[in-house]
């Protein structure tokens, strides 16, 4: 998601695709809360959720570029049976993220 926006709070940006995903069969919430992202306000969403019959877990951080007011949100999924093992990658993508 990268669109120039007037809303300031991750939460409020995200909330259409949260209420969009969460009504998808299967899917089930486990983490909603508001933190840090690389010093940026964030919403960290992760959940799990059936996608053409594989359960897929994603985890999410929305935030707002304080410099041109983009929305900006990290993306990360694998079949919930593999996540925990690719958890090592998905660190590293996100500590590669540079917002220059």
């Amino acid at each position: 998601m990268n669109a120039t926006s007037t809303i300031s709070d991750p939460h409020a940006a995200a909330q259409p695709v949260i209420n969009t995903v969460s009504q998808d069969p299967g899917y089930h919430l486990i983490d909603l809360s508001t933190g840090r992202f690389e010093g940026y306000n964030a919403l960290h969403w992760e959940f799990v959720v059936d996608s053409n019959g594989v359960l897929v877990h994603e985890e999410d951080e929305f935030f707002i570029d304080p410099y041109n007011g983009d929305n900006v949100a990290v993306l990360t999924q694998a079949p919930a049976d593999e996540y925990q093992s690719d958890l090592p990658l998905f660190d590293e993508l996100r500590q590669s993220l540079s917002m220059n």
